[in-house]
């Protein structure tokens, strides 16, 4: 696997937390959950630029 192909494994996996605790937040109706969808957010979207960026 190439460093692109790890990158988007990792930013894939980092989306796919950060839907679930999204989709958590809603079904229970509570922001306590919203502490942790945001860094998930931010580490996808780091690691999506960085997969797009590596050779």
């Amino acid at each position: 696997m190439s460093i692109s192909g790890a990158f988007f494994l990792i930013a894939f996996v980092a989306y796919v937390i950060s839907a679930g605790l999204y989709s958590a937040s809603f079904a229970m109706k509570t922001a306590n959950v919203m502490v942790y969808t945001r860094p998930a957010v931010w580490i996808g979207f780091l690691f999506h630029t960085f997969s797009i960026g590596a050779p």
